[in-house]
């Protein structure tokens, strides 16, 4: 007797949402990302469009199609195809970003695509899910941003000025409608524009992450020199009168930050210092950002003598920027009476 026939049918539906969901968080832990997986991560972005769209084009057929139609019979395994095709595609995309929203601290990104990615898990909720066009087209776009974010830089590495319009663009793709109706139009239109705010309206520090892009441990550090090995970093928290004394001594300060970033990315590096909020310097480097396929951090940094303090508790930061205002990451330290 096979152990398919010691599992009543039922009870087997009901375990195998919970074997999938077992398997997706599993794989949360262990798939392997890194810049030697573009290669599938761009076969997955390249085909879960065309797939979203044959899944609703599919659907609306079969609701035309009448059960005494020969098409009938096809009715349920054209559904089972179509719910496997985008809950794979969308699973390992959701999946591959997800530690790099972690990398980049973008925590409200990472709420949303957890949220995502924890809907796509359980079977049963994203089967009632999907049919919903604002669940498939939301879902649908934040696949492609999140991957094209990713993948970005290794498509087009001396483009980086074109980053968010790029990612407008690409948003869009998750917008392309499928019904003949005005109002389904306005409705994504609508829709479209929502997502154009995180990419295009935000300051730069909270817009959608580069998540391919990432500072590695920055840091202030007294007068560092070209390699990271002779930095010290300093504490969080600094007095006015230790800052002072060293600075006086001829010391000055440094603001370093190695920047993790795929090969063939050549783009110019901005730091931006802020003191109480006040702009206090804003400097593009001499060297130009180099990548580097081991995921080998470029060691850049910028040094400060002059520093306009006041007799407030004020915290210094220093932002990071590459391309045309791309947020990469930054450090704060605070300078207390």
């Amino acid at each position: 007797m096979s152990w398919r026939s010691k599992i009543p049918a039922e009870k087997l539906k009901k375990l195998l949402p919970v074997a999938f969901l077992i398997y997706g968080l599993v794989s949360v832990f262990t798939l392997q990302r890194d810049f030697s997986h573009v290669t599938k991560l761009t076969v997955f972005v390249l085909l879960i469009g065309p797939v979203f769209i044959i899944f609703a084009l599919v659907g609306r057929f079969f609701e035309k199609v009448s059960d005494d139609s020969r098409w009938s019979r096809y009715k349920g395994f054209a559904r089972t195809a179509n719910l496997s095709a985008t809950q794979t595609l969308a699973q390992y995309i959701l999946i591959f970003c997800l530690p790099f929203y972690v990398i980049k601290s973008s925590w409200i990104y990472f709420a949303i695509n957890v949220l995502l990615l924890g809907l796509i898990l359980w079977d049963p909720i994203y089967e009632k899910l999907v049919t919903y066009s604002l669940f498939r087209h939301l879902l649908l776009s934040w696949s492609l941003i999140s991957a094209s974010s990713f993948l970005f830089p290794f498509v087009l590495p001396e483009q980086m000025g074109w980053f968010y319009p790029g990612l407008a663009l690409i948003s869009a793709l998750g917008f392309i409608p499928t019904q003949r109706e005005w109002r389904y139009f306005v409705f994504l239109a609508g829709l479209w524009a929502v997502t154009l705010i995180p990419l295009m309206l935000l300051p730069a520090p909270y817009r959608f992450p580069l998540l391919s892009v990432w500072t590695k441990k920055p840091h202030f550090a007294w007068d560092t020199g070209g390699k990271s090995s002779a930095d010290e970093p300093l504490a969080r928290t600094m007095s006015q009168g230790y800052l002072k004394d060293f600075l006086a001594d001829g010391h000055m300060l440094c603001c370093v930050a190695p920047i993790v970033a795929p090969p063939k990315l050549s783009t110019t590096i901005r730091q931006e210092w802020t003191l109480g909020g006040r702009v206090i310097e804003s400097t593009e480097l001499k060297t130009p950002i180099r990548g580097s396929a081991t995921q080998e951090a470029f060691h850049s940094y910028f040094c400060k003598r002059n520093f306009p303090l006041t007799d407030e508790d004020e915290w210094l930061r220093c932002r990071i920027t590459i391309g045309s205002d791309i947020d990469i990451g930054g450090i704060a330290i605070e300078i207390t009476p």
